[in-house]
């Protein structure tokens, strides 16, 4: 196995030599479930007039190539990270090894843009008391830069939504990843979302559990988060004495969140 950086990893299958080499390159591009890509383009790194290919369903590849030429392979698709992985390997500048160009293919794991995200993204632990505001929100988390909600698929509450920021992750399972966002609808309303993603990459649910709003001051959500129940409080100040409402959920073990009258 060969490591060219985090990004990608080469499962190599056989050895050969270079007389025995095919005109062209092929290889099976999969996730790191194992689960074949489709619609990754694939081309050569600066050659000019390079031919380009796409996976098809079953994840499988070919690139026409000159038989002179063997060149490094760049792969790219939506969501995941791209990188450039060369088609030959060398040790101590003698070459040692073809990649992609043998009648057996290789294969490659693709790693999604979300995990190094996740990865280096804060972990806070039970209890949790979020209470995310207009003043207060900057200053935890990170502008989700790279669209990593929009790579989930993310679906905010208003179609005017702006400024998202991921601020944690919560350890509640190994089955789906926790994670708190938040974002504003237009310039007065403000959101923080828990959403549980589950390791394809796909949103399982989500529920706000932060609402602050600048038009009238009047309506506010804050939790407490703990590992056996999530507690909402909505707030309303419109009348001459608050009014305080607790609504309690549970997360479970398939992401999902249920509502609990009474716990």
């Amino acid at each position: 196995m060969i490591l060219r950086n985090p990004l990608f990893y080469i499962l190599i299958l056989t050895l050969i030599s270079c007389n025995s080499a095919n005109n062209f390159y092929q290889g099976i591009v999969v996730d790191e479930n194992e689960k074949p890509i489709q619609g990754v383009t694939i081309f050569e790194e600066e050659r000019k007039n390079s031919s380009v290919a796409t996976t098809d369903s079953t994840g499988y590849f070919r690139l026409a190539r000159s038989p002179e030429w063997l060149g490094n392979l760049i792969f790219i698709k939506e969501g995941f990270k791209s990188d450039t992985i060369p088609s030959v390997g060398r040790q101590s500048g003698e070459r040692i090894r073809y990649y992609f160009i043998e009648n057996d293919t290789t294969i490659v794991r693709l790693k999604s843009a979300g995990a190094d995200i996740l990865i280096g993204l804060n972990v806070r632990h039970f209890p949790i008391m979020d209470s995310t505001n207009f003043d207060n929100f900057e200053n935890s988390g990170e502008p989700d830069t790279q669209g990593f909600l929009k790579q989930i698929k993310f679906d905010p509450q208003c179609k005017d939504a702006m400024n998202f920021r991921l601020h944690y992750k919560i350890p509640f399972s190994e089955n789906f990843a926790a994670i708190v966002v938040s974002y504003q609808c237009g310039e007065n309303e403000l959101f923080a979302t828990l959403i549980t993603v589950n390791k394809e990459n796909r949103i399982v649910d989500k529920l706000d559990i932060a609402y602050d709003e600048v038009a009238e001051s009047a309506f506010g959500k804050t939790s407490k988060i703990e590992k056996d129940k999530i507690t909402v409080t909505s707030s309303n100040w419109m009348e001459e004495k608050p009014i305080f409402k607790d609504e309690t959920y549970v997360l479970e073990e398939n992401g999902k969140f249920t509502y609990k009258a009474q716990l």
